[in-house]
């Protein structure tokens, strides 16, 4: 029964968790805004307090991969690789939009389709298809949305969306009869641990040296120059 810890700073939110054979044991998470520094480290001791554990005790860490905010990436792997090399243990990439998509299975019906989309600034979006049961049916983009957006997926059937694009997106998408959405659903630890268990099992584990977020557009430093995604974290 491995005991499992979670790192989720793709997005505003700020998030850790710890979970035992998939299932949670504690969390802690805030949308207070770039609270990823301050906080992640501190969420992390009260987890370990609150069970009653240390990192030597942890059988792995996972971390949100991306993509998703630049600087939030960045915090959340970099305290991953630090736990891990501390307590000599190995380190799980969970990617963002996988892990969204895994949160909307328990709502979904066979035969729907599942689309997470996380912000990337003005009216574009980071994005993915999925079946029902979490499997993509596409590799990431980036989105810029409109009122065609999906329109041929839509055609088909339901289409579950969630993430923190919702706000821009469900205005375009409402009018569609199969468009269907989850806006509750943001990104959290929580919901790494199935798919870290499922890594944990298979030993899909990350190089600690060479791992690095997926930030699916690069980031390029310069006057007027913007992060890859949005400017929370």
């Amino acid at each position: 029964m491995p005991t499992l810890l979670h790192i989720e700073t793709a997005t505003a939110v700020c998030s850790a968790a710890i979970s035992r054979d998939g299932k949670l044991l504690a969390l802690r998470e805030t949308l207070e805004p770039q609270a990823h520094a301050a906080m992640l480290a501190v969420f992390i001791r009260e987890l370990f307090d609150e069970i009653g554990i240390q990192a030597p005790d942890l059988d792995a860490v996972s971390y949100s991969s991306g993509p998703g905010s630049y600087t939030g990436l960045r915090i959340g792997i970099s305290t991953a690789k630090g736990l891990c090399f501390a307590a000599d243990k190995p380190l799980i990439a969970i990617p963002t939009l996988d892990a969204l998509a895994f949160a909307a299975t328990s709502v979904v019906q066979a035969g729907d389709r599942i689309i997470p989309m996380l912000d990337a600034r003005r009216m574009e979006v980071y994005t993915q298809v999925y079946d029902f049961s979490g499997h993509p049916e596409s590799g990431p983009e980036a989105l810029v949305l409109d009122e065609q957006a999906f329109a041929a997926l839509l055609a088909q059937g339901p289409v579950w969306f969630l993430g923190d694009a919702l706000t821009k997106a469900r205005p375009l998408l409402s009018a569609h009869p199969n468009a269907r959405f989850l806006p509750d659903v943001l990104c959290s630890a929580q919901h790494h641990a199935q798919p870290a268990l499922r890594a944990w099992e298979d030993r899909r584990f990350e190089h600690l040296g060479l791992s690095e977020p997926f930030y699916l557009k690069e980031f390029v430093a310069g006057k007027g120059s913007v992060l890859p995604g949005p400017a929370q974290g």
